[in-house]
């Protein structure tokens, strides 16, 4: 799981900045459509710690599968707002949250049987 979070962290920080730069170069630029790269920095960060830390593996998945609804639930946001980049932005990020709180409780399901 712990690169699961690196690579979804990593992901929506390109898309960030991609999104970023699209909108610095259309009407005005939008802090909104930069929302998945702070999301990404989250999960980049509780992935690198997972991978340093492994003990803290099972709490670190957790706070990831938090900062996961929480993207979810906040993607709606620039969704809402209108505009092709902050719609998208919104819609990267709220795939990406969904994909890793799938993965995440699957993740936690199998570790329950196991144990």
């Amino acid at each position: 799981m712990a690169d699961l979070a690196k690579m979804v962290g990593g992901g929506l920080i390109g898309a960030g900045v991609l999104f970023g730069i699209i909108s610095a170069f259309g009407d005005s630029f939008s802090p909104t459509s930069l929302i998945p790269a702070f999301f990404g920095i989250a999960f980049l960060a509780i992935g690198l710690v997972a991978a340093a830390k492994p003990d803290l593996n099972k709490h670190l998945m957790h706070a990831g599968a938090l900062v996961a609804l929480i993207g979810i639930l906040g993607s709606f946001m620039p969704i809402l707002a209108g505009g092709a980049v902050k719609i998208l932005s919104g819609l990267v990020l709220l795939a990406a949250c969904a994909f890793f709180l799938v993965k995440a409780i699957q993740s936690f399901k199998a570790a329950r049987v196991g144990s």
